[in-house]
């Protein structure tokens, strides 16, 4: 399944003022083992807490999104990525 919520929020920090200040990003998770996920849930929350609690990002992505905040928290205080280096 695929599917990204970032140009959702983009609107919506938008609407709340606020500056955008890089392109949409996504990350690439790891759905659980499949034979995990035939179990039975007593509802749609249940099974939806357990996929969150299951899923992970796959290798790589957690030092990007880093790199990324970081390059948010640049911006913020208006210093360019060329006087971190």
């Amino acid at each position: 399944m695929a599917g990204s919520a970032a140009r959702y929020i983009e609107e919506v920090l938008r609407k709340r003022g606020m500056r955008i200040v890089g392109e949409r990003q996504s990350a690439i998770i790891t759905a659980p083992e499949r034979e995990q996920e035939v179990r039975e849930f007593e509802n749609k929350d249940e099974r939806k807490e357990w996929r969150h609690e299951n899923e992970r990002l796959r290798e790589g992505e957690e030092e990007r999104f880093e790199q990324i905040g970081a390059q948010i928290g640049r911006a913020i205080l208006g210093i360019s990525s060329m006087e971190h280096s």
